[in-house]
């Protein structure tokens, strides 16, 4: 399965150019309404004109795995092609000329080509044939081109065409980005696969469904997972299957949280797509509890400093009294609090039910000298827990629509007894659930 990039810049995006050499080497044609490419007899003088143009492909996906790249120029403006001639079309290697500045001899009205005419690559460069006048130009094998772009070159692609640059005038002109009429300005055309990977839950304790989507048709792609215990690679990737294409693969997991990602190979391409997170779970568990365990797992996962996965608990009560040891704090106690049942929420078939789990964040001293510093921290996790949750669903809990966060301090006063920094945050989630038996 392919998707499409079209770029064809319209005049306040655009970047083409012609340059020329001679007499108008140090010349910027940036606003002369044409591209022209080819030689050019001046009386008895000839001189030779290329064309730069530069495409943004930074719209690509991360993961676009580039099938091909095609490049189209519309003739339009005559010229003299009556025997014909062959153009090629090559790899800037420098993509910050500026195309109001650009001329055979600078790239930008200040600094000089290392080569007069463009500094290029003829590796991977393609050559076309036009017969004679009225005929499009169509390079259609830029992949190679496109593809280091998007990898070495901040994902510019920046073309240099050159035309027969012969004894006698052979010459054409194509129509530039400022051209009136869109479809005819220059087009380059991005074909790519950029594959994607979903887990769905099973709910029922038999595991999880993994789909792949976007991938090209024809690529071998393997499924790989593991086990998610508080940190990303904690565990080892395991294989957990393969198919040809897109489609789905059952995954026979028991309960818990885990991670995905799919490698996608194309003859030498590959590409992966995003590591997914997912739960799977048994039906057996409360979504009180559900909640808490997604909350435990996505807090583990901020990775907020000073503080070990081993250190974000659960608990029944945000009690401090039963922690001990050299490793006790800091720690995230994470507590199931009330349940609310609004009479007037929901739709008419189900009933939004809001379920609180507070996050309690306890660390050691509250006194001179170290309070500045961990102040600084403390506030630092209390903005890092927030922007995790709030306004937005919870990952592994799909029946949750919401989540509010609001600051629930007054619940700690035994902490500051004990004169320990403590403050919490109170996370409510809104479960959208169905109505009666």
């Amino acid at each position: 399965m392919s998707s499409q990039l079209i770029l064809q810049p319209d005049a306040e995006l655009s970047n083409d150019a012609p340059i020329m050499n001679g007499a108008n080497s140090d010349v910027n044609f940036d606003d002369s309404g044409t591209l022209t490419v080819g030689t050019i007899a001046f009386g008895k003088t000839r001189q030779y004109a290329r064309i730069l143009l530069r495409f943004d492909l930074s719209d690509l996906p991360a993961n676009a795995m580039i099938l091909n790249a095609t490049l189209r120029l519309v003739q339009g403006g005559g010229g003299t092609l009556a025997t014909g001639g062959t153009f090629v079309a090559r790899r800037l290697t420098r993509t910050d000329w500026t195309e109001t500045g650009v001329t055979w001899n600078s790239y930008d009205a200040v600094h000089a080509w290392t080569a007069p005419g463009g500094d290029f690559s003829t590796t991977d460069q393609q050559s076309v044939t036009l017969s004679g006048l009225n005929q499009d130009l169509e390079f259609n094998a830029l992949t190679n081109l496109a593809i280091d772009s998007l990898e070495l070159r901040s994902a510019l692609l920046s073309l240099l065409v050159v035309g027969p640059e012969v004894t006698n005038s052979t010459f054409v002109n194509f129509r530039p980005s400022e051209y009136e009429i869109p479809e005819e300005r220059p087009r380059l055309t991005v074909t790519y696969a950029a594959p994607r990977l979903t887990v769905v839950d099973h709910a029922d304790g038999s595991g999880a469904t993994a789909t792949l989507s976007g991938a090209a048709d024809g690529s071998n792609n393997q499924l790989f997972m593991q086990s998610f215990q508080g940190e990303l690679a904690d565990g080892e990737w395991a294989s957990a299957g393969s198919l040809m294409g897109n489609g789905d693969v059952t995954l026979d997991l028991p309960p818990g949280h885990y991670f995905a990602q799919a490698v996608s190979t194309l003859g030498t391409l590959l590409r992966a797509t995003p590591v997914v997170y997912f739960v799977v779970s048994d039906a057996q568990e409360s979504i009180h509890t559900r909640c808490a365990a997604a909350v435990q797992a996505r807090i583990r996962l901020l990775a907020l400093s000073g503080v070990s996965s081993e250190q974000v608990v659960i608990e029944k009560v945000p009690a401090i009294r039963n922690r001990q040891g050299a490793d006790a704090f800091p720690a995230i106690i994470i507590t199931p609090q009330r349940t609310a049942m609004p009479t007037v929420a929901g739709t008419n078939g189900r009933d939004d039910v809001q379920y609180d789990v507070l996050v309690a964040m306890i660390d050691r001293d509250n006194q001179e000298p170290t309070l500045t510093a961990n102040l600084d921290r403390h506030l630092l996790w209390r903005q890092q827990v927030a922007r995790a949750f709030r306004n937005q669903r919870l990952l592994g809990v799909p029946e949750v629509i919401n989540s509010e966060v609001e600051p629930a301090e007054g619940l700690l006063d035994d902490a500051w007894k004990r004169e320990l920094m403590a403050s919490a945050l109170l996370l409510r989630f809104t479960s959208r659930e169905p109505r009666g038996f």
